[in-house]
């Protein structure tokens, strides 16, 4: 960018310089064979012709000088406009990349947001997890602990049905070891004696 505005500063001068050696040869009394007679200096060189002659050669010559430097004036415009258009061209590609990296930028600054914002979401579900893994041992430590209870409850019930047993057992021993119980089951068995004799003086012999 800096050389071509070097460039485009160095053909602004020179085309001022020609400017200014256009505007001296546009003077309408410098081209007329008529202005030429009244500058002898511009003659000199011409001396072994006559004044006609002089007057032609050096109005010739001044207007091939005039066609050059039109010549080199368009040329030097065409390089300039090029030189425009150059840098019109460059400041759009510069836009551009200015554009694409600003383009990056917010892409960038788009993909940390959703980063973040996926980052957040993980934290949280990863808290949610923590938390339902601590709930669910504590729930299985309390059902354990009900659980250990209800074993020790059941035991404890079984120990008392276990005692209420072997003291049923202990007062049943006793009675039936008892002198009452044994005169009881004397007379149970004396009954039994008396009603099977019964049976059998009653029965007909055709029975017996």
């Amino acid at each position: 960018m800096e050389e071509i505005r070097a460039r485009i500063h160095k053909i602004e001068q020179e085309n001022d310089s020609m400017s200014k050696r256009i505007a001296e040869l546009k003077d309408p009394t410098r081209l007329t064979r008529e202005a030429l007679r009244d500058r002898p200096m511009e003659l000199r060189a011409y001396g072994h012709l006559t004044l006609d002659e002089a007057i032609d050669k050096v109005h010739d010559k001044n207007l091939r000088l005039q066609k050059q430097i039109n010549a080199l004036n368009a040329k030097k415009k065409t390089e300039k406009e090029k030189m425009k258009q150059e840098m019109i061209e460059m400041e759009k590609k510069v836009q551009k990349k200015r554009k694409e990296v600003e383009a990056l930028k917010l892409g960038l600054s788009t993909a940390q947001h959703l980063k973040k914002q996926e980052q957040a979401e993980l934290d949280k579900t990863l808290k949610h997890s923590k938390e339902q893994e601590r709930l669910h041992k504590e729930n299985i430590a309390n059902l354990k602990k009900k659980l250990q209870e209800l074993k020790d409850h059941n035991q404890e019930l079984e120990r008392q049905h276990l005692r209420s047993a072997q003291q049923k057992a202990e007062e049943d021993s006793k009675r039936l070891t008892s002198p009452c119980c044994h005169t009881m089951k004397v007379w149970m068995t004396l009954r039994s004696c008396m009603t099977v004799q019964r049976m059998i003086l009653t029965s007909s012999p055709k029975s017996i």
